[in-house]
């Protein structure tokens, strides 16, 4: 979902010159279809995650939320804005990461890549 975000954000004259741009209508279209698998996963992550994971997932999806409505409707202006909120989607995903290793038993840490746009 987050890459949906990131190429409607490129439509904007935001984001990453390595990613295409995408017919708003389009994007919309795979949004939802997106959206619905996202459910899904929430779905079983909430029946089946220890409480710290069903938390990490509810701000992992509050996070991408954000993205899109952005890419969205955030005023001509609000490209600082938007790098915000993908800042807090590297953050959240990260923590959501971090937390179902915990809950599964994964030996080691999480490493997520260094917070610089040209990876997102």
């Amino acid at each position: 979902m987050s890459t949906i975000a990131r190429r409607l954000a490129v439509n904007r004259g935001w984001g990453e010159g390595w990613l295409p741009e995408i017919d708003q209508g389009e994007g919309l279209m795979l949004w939802a279809e997106a959206e619905t698998r996202r459910s899904r996963s929430s779905e079983a992550i909430a029946l089946l995650g220890q409480d710290h994971t069903i938390e990490a997932a509810r701000r992992l999806n509050r996070a991408v939320w954000r993205m899109e409505q952005q890419a969205l409707n955030a005023p001509a202006d609000g490209e600082e804005e938007w790098w915000k909120s993908v800042e807090d989607f590297a953050n959240t995903i990260g923590e959501f990461h971090e937390s179902a290793r915990r809950e599964l038993g994964v030996q080691g840490k999480y490493l997520p890549p260094a917070l610089d746009p040209s990876w997102l």
